[in-house]
Formats: structure tokens, sequence, C-alpha cells
């Protein structure tokens, strides 16, 4: 495997350590609330994984810089990200390439899972999609999954 691929794979692990785990395979047994922070030995493991993949793309590095848990840290990186992209965009650019997606995805769980309100303000991270630091807590209250046996409703 080359290097992208080790970064790509350690990093698809780090981002599943941020999913809650199903008690099986039917609606019923999914979580209510699919996102989950990953514990401190499992955040490190990951971390460990990604500096051993070798360089890493600028989304890998910013995954890694968020399984450090330090928010300052994080802004920092996600600032450098921000402004590299905005310098990188052409002005042919294709419109799917214009939103940063992964940055935006790797905030998102900065903002919803990490509970942090992020002081970076940017037209590239919505705040409609970034969401609120209380959105895991107030799915949390909910507590049931009322999806049924066989089918979600």
């Amino acid at each position: 495997a080359d290097l992208a691929d080790l970064a790509d794979l350690a990093a698809m692990d780090a981002l599943c350590g941020y999913l809650t785990r199903a008690a099986g395979h039917l609606p019923h047994d999914w979580p209510t609330v699919p996102l989950c922070k990953p514990d401190a030995v499992e955040r490190a493991e990951a971390a460990r994984n990604l500096d051993a993949a070798g360089p890493l793309a600028p989304d890998h590095r910013l995954l890694r810089v968020l399984l450090d848990d330090d928010r300052t840290a994080f802004e920092q990186a996600l600032t450098t990200q921000l402004l590299a992209h905005r310098r990188s965009a052409r002005p042919d650019a294709a419109p799917g390439s214009l939103l940063p997606l992964g940055a935006l995805t790797i905030a998102a769980l900065a903002v919803q899972v990490h509970g942090w309100e992020l002081d970076v303000h940017s037209g590239y991270l919505p705040d409609q999609l970034l969401g609120s630091p209380q959105a895991v807590q107030r799915a949390e209250a909910i507590g049931v999954n009322d999806l049924g046996y066989w089918a979600a409703k």
C-alpha cells in the first residue's frame, strides 16, 4: 500500500472512533446519538496511527490535531487550512470544489462532539452545517430509539 492509502486508512479508523457502536444490525439496535467522543486512549492510538502513516494530507493533519483535544491548536490548524484552501481556489474552479468538505466535517466534529464553540469565523464554515455544541446533548435527552424492529420510521 502506498503512503496515501495508509494515511487514508488511519484517518478512516480515527473517524470510526467518533461513531457510537450499534447494539445490532436492525434499526431498533441503532444508537439514538450516532456520534461520540473517543476516550483519551482511543484518540492517542488513532493519533499514533496517523503519525506512523507518513506525510498527511491537509484534512488528515486537521483530524490529527483534533485527536489531541486541544481547542486552541485546532482553531489555529483550521484557520491555516481554510486560508490555504482560499489561496488555492482557481477562478474557474468547479462549484463542488469551493467548499472544503473535509475541513467542514472535522470542524463539525469539533463542535458537536468535542463541544467547542469555535472562534474561527468563515464563509467556509456555515453555522447550519457545523451544528452546535448542544446537539449531542439534545439528542441524548430523547434517550429512546423508536425506529422499530424492521424499518426506520
